[in-house]
């Protein structure tokens, strides 16, 4: 363990070294049980829609504005149906010529009108108000197209040539865009952080472009999307700065690679940008459990408790791991997905693996979490056990750093050096 995720952890907020250990076991334990299904952006069902919707105008060339503006309304829209109504528009735009105009916004809203209410956005929540037909009408009543056409250019940008695309400050540059000068209504910091994401997803879907983040953009956009989930769940795992969480996203891929073969790793593949998802369903998964089992929200230790109960009831080991990962998968896949019902989010998954009242597994997952036993993945060396450096990606053999490793050489020759002179 040593050198790895698990091993040396910074000390949680408000919490112990010890607390951060715990907290990054019980990560792992739910997304390998399939608890935690969206552990990066491309696992989510509304994601796919969105992309599809973008892949269409981008294999035709259509102009950035286009594609930015599409963006915007997909992300808004939300619903697959919705969505799909969305790119059928964009496509008659890109063969007209035309790009999202006012016009454009009155057809849309009679298309998605049209459609069921279930159908045409989300239908829980507090985004509600933000979405589908009701968010179309508040752009019309608000309209202000100098202030649109400025949104399409910027997100579209991140859909521009590589060279543009990969400036490390670019992705921020949108986002303080889109809050500033160009802010669209019903598009708050929630929303924002969110289309970042989906973009930075499709983008890097489509050609393999990665549009990099500096430090302070992931601070801003990715940690601090929530208080209440996003950052307090990073808080908890120790993931402060852009190195924790690119040494987060390592140890991810690790273990997909230890539940999974390479080829089905790859698929679940995460960025930096994806934490934000991973780390706020982690959080509603605890939420759900803990209001299963009847906790009061503000008594102190209530999610450390619930944490505990469910670590319980998960095996450790990797055979049991992906027994239990696989069935969850599969009857949530097979059920029907529709609006803003979400089958393969934490809280129902949660609230269906509750309601079959799990037993407790022997040698359960949380002598893992409290040190008692060895962890079942094969997590990939981090940082070097002799300076504590950090180690280069795709060097997860080795335990020190290059530095380290021809000092340990060095002195390794000088020793049987000198034994060799003595022996004559």
């Amino acid at each position: 363990m040593q050198g790895t995720w698990l091993d040396n952890a910074p000390a949680a907020a408000g919490g112990t070294t010890t607390d951060a250990l715990f907290w990054r076991c019980f990560f792992l334990a739910v997304t390998a049980a399939g608890l935690v299904q969206k552990v990066g952006t491309t696992s989510c069902w509304d994601w796919h829609p969105f992309h599809e919707a973008l892949g269409q105008l981008w294999r035709r060339r259509a102009s950035l504005a286009l594609l930015g503006g599409t963006a915007i309304i997909a992300r808004s829209v939300f619903a697959s149906a919705g969505v799909g109504v969305v790119a059928a528009l964009a496509l008659e735009l890109h063969k007209q010529g035309r790009v999202w105009d006012y016009h454009a916004f009155r057809t849309l809203l009679s298309r998605l009108r049209a459609l069921p209410a279930a159908q045409a956005g989300r239908q829980r929540g507090r985004l509600v108000q933000n979405s589908g037909p009701f968010w179309v009408s508040k752009m019309l009543q608000q309209w202000d197209g100098s202030r649109w056409a400025s949104a399409c250019k910027h997100v579209g940008s991140l859909f521009g040539a590589p060279a543009a695309a990969e400036g490390s400050t670019h992705a921020g540059d949108v986002c303080r865009a889109l809050e500033g000068d160009s802010k669209v209504p019903g598009l708050g910091r929630y929303g924002v952080c969110s289309l970042l994401r989906n973009a930075l997803a499709s983008r890097a879907k489509l050609d393999g472009a990665c549009v990099a983040l500096e430090e302070a953009s992931w601070a801003k956009w990715v940690r601090g999307m929530h208080k209440d989930t996003v950052t307090l769940m990073l808080d908890r795992l120790g993931t402060r700065t852009l190195g924790d969480a690119e040494a987060m996203v390592r140890t991810l891929a690790g273990t997909s690679k230890s539940m999974f073969s390479t080829r089905v790793s790859a698929k679940r593949s995460v960025a930096v940008s994806d934490l934000s998802v991973a780390a706020c369903e982690t959080t509603s998964l605890i939420s759900t459990v803990r209001k299963k089992l009847c906790l009061n929200p503000q008594q102190r230790g209530s999610d450390r408790n619930t944490a505990e109960w469910v670590l319980q009831r998960l095996p450790s080991t990797l055979q049991g791991l992906r027994r239990v990962s696989k069935c969850w998968r599969i009857k949530q896949r097979n059920k029907t997905q529709g609006g803003d019902d979400d089958p393969e989010s934490a809280s129902a998954v949660g609230a269906a693996w509750f309601s079959t009242s799990p037993p407790e597994a022997p040698g359960s997952m949380l002598r893992v979490a409290c040190g008692e036993k060895r962890s079942p993945w094969k997590l990939p060396k981090l940082w070097c056990i002799t300076c504590k450096g950090k180690l280069r990606a795709g060097s997860s053999r080795r335990v020190r750093c290059d530095v380290c490793t021809a000092e340990a050489r060095k002195a390794t020759f000088r020793i049987s050096s000198a034994k060799r002179r003595r022996v004559q």
